[in-house]
């Protein structure tokens, strides 16, 4: 019987370490859609900074940057600037854990 129960501790190792490659592809993917809404977001504001800096350049005697639209644009730029930051921290993290050898491989190595 034991070779049986080694063949079932290796199935269970193999369904064990595919659901771990399964959930972290599945994180990685939302992180990864998170990090392209934010980039959307992001092209959007910097639009609407550079309209407002636009417009506002055609008087001289005008500073844009001290109209609170464009200062709440610059705050909110800067607070998905730092979401991003965490997004891509946290996808880093998942893509440097350790990768596993397949049971697979271990099980024809014994042979």
């Amino acid at each position: 019987m034991g070779i049986f129960d080694k063949l079932n501790d290796d199935i269970k190792d193999a369904a064990n370490e595919t659901w771990t490659a399964i959930k972290d592809a599945g994180r990685m993917a939302n992180l990864r859609l998170r990090l392209y809404t934010l980039q959307k977001t992001q092209v959007r504001l910097f639009a609407e900074i550079g309209s407002e800096v636009f417009a506002a350049s055609s008087a001289p005697w005008d500073n844009p940057l001290s109209k609170p639209g464009v200062l709440k644009l610059i705050a909110a730029a800067h607070k998905l600037e730092a979401e991003k930051k965490l997004l891509l921290d946290a996808l880093s993290e998942i893509q440097a854990r350790p990768k596993t050898t397949p049971v697979s491989v271990a099980v024809k190595k014994d042979r």
